[in-house]
């Protein structure tokens, strides 16, 4: 009986290869703002503490305002998240010109985890802005923390929110003892 012959495993269609390329491109695209913004951030902001009052400060914020690919997102939330409060800032600024999912939830961790009052509550003010549901969501779902700072972070957010679905859940968590 005659042998069949192999197949070999099935070959990628133009679509599949097309997409897999279009991935790769966006992959290289967002490391390519990962290493502009790094740039930024270390040449002139890093050790810039006096925020505004320094001229390299100030240049380096406009730089960074003036990025508009929303493909930046992920390097200007990354990068200009470990630097000071001023530099902080300036990701909530730059992070509120986009109206992409990928800003809004960035600026909603800023809300619960940074450590500067100021900062989360520039990003829950524009928050405010956007009336997201999600949002509100995300910040109901964070009252169930047994982190103390986030618990109370979401609470001061969905205040700015002015999250009337909130009071509930936030009447619940206020007036609950933990021992």
């Amino acid at each position: 009986m005659p042998r069949k012959p192999r197949t070999s495993a099935p070959t990628e269609t133009d679509a599949e290869r097309a997409a897999r390329e279009e991935d790769g491109l966006v992959r290289k695209l967002i490391t390519n703002w990962f290493v502009k913004v790094k740039a930024i951030y270390r040449g002139r902001m890093a050790k810039e503490k006096r925020g505004m009052e320094s001229a390299k400060f100030r240049a380096a914020r406009e730089q960074i305002l003036k990025i508009r690919d929303p493909l930046a997102v992920p390097a200007l939330s990354g990068v200009l998240s470990t630097g000071h409060p001023e530099v902080r800032k300036v990701m909530v600024e730059s992070l509120a010109q986009y109206d992409n999912d990928e800003a809004t939830m960035n600026l909603a961790v800023v809300t619960l985890l940074d450590p500067s009052p100021e900062v989360r509550g520039l990003a829950a003010k524009e928050l405010a802005r956007r009336n997201d549901e999600r949002v509100v969501e995300h910040l109901r779902q964070a009252l169930g923390s047994e982190e103390e700072d986030i618990l109370r972070n979401a609470a001061t957010s969905l205040g700015v929110l002015k999250a009337r679905s909130a009071i509930e859940d936030l009447i619940l968590v206020l007036t609950t003892e933990r021992v």
